[in-house]
């Protein structure tokens, strides 16, 4: 690779080999080591400053990915999970439903949505109209028992190892219904 310096005077570019500058014709006078190294230093910090801001415009390079995180993504992505959709019963007025990190607001008899439900526990909490918390759980299992006492209000379970079905917490019912998944691409 062919080597070039900077001129002092001109900015233009000079070969190695030689003392005067061809640009401006003046005398050039070759870095002391101790120039050399405050050349270097100045380079560094200028690349290092132009990295810094590409990452603050762009976002940080991609990286290799943490083994315990792609285990815990893996293992996320295992989950069994259905469709379902919720009906708001007819007798408490609007509410507030989160389950997981779905939040719907339905009116009496109104429809969500189609989402998904998984295994795992979900975060499950129904507000009232006037924002009071009426029932609230933080590791609620679908599985075991999808009784809440607001929405259904019967013992019933989701069976997640059933994926040709989907479910329907049914509020004006009280119960849960098990629905073709069809239906949710109607809704």
């Amino acid at each position: 690779m062919y080597q070039m310096l900077v001129c002092n005077i001109c900015d233009g570019f000079i070969p190695i080999e030689i003392s005067i500058c061809p640009n401006c014709g003046s005398k050039f006078k070759y870095p002391s080591s101790k120039g050399r190294a405050v050349q270097k230093i100045v380079s560094s910090i200028a690349t290092l400053s132009i990295g810094m801001t590409l990452m603050a415009c762009y976002g940080q390079p991609a990286r290799e990915v943490d083994d315990k995180l792609l285990v815990s993504l893996l293992a996320r992505e295992n989950l069994h999970s259905i469709k379902a959709i919720i009906t708001a019963p007819n007798d408490l007025g609007t509410l507030t439903i989160e389950l997981g990190s779905n939040k719907f607001i339905l009116a009496e008899g109104e429809k969500s949505k189609p989402f998904n439900l998984y295994s795992n526990g979900n975060y499950y909490r129904i507000k009232d109209s006037m924002n009071h918390v009426i029932f609230e759980n933080n590791k609620f299992f679908f599985e075991e028992n999808c009784k809440d006492g607001i929405i259904v209000k019967s013992d019933s379970k989701i069976d997640f190892n059933k994926e040709d079905i989907c479910y329907h917490l049914n509020g004006i019912l009280g119960k849960l219904e098990t629905i073709n998944c069809s239906e949710l691409d109607e809704i």
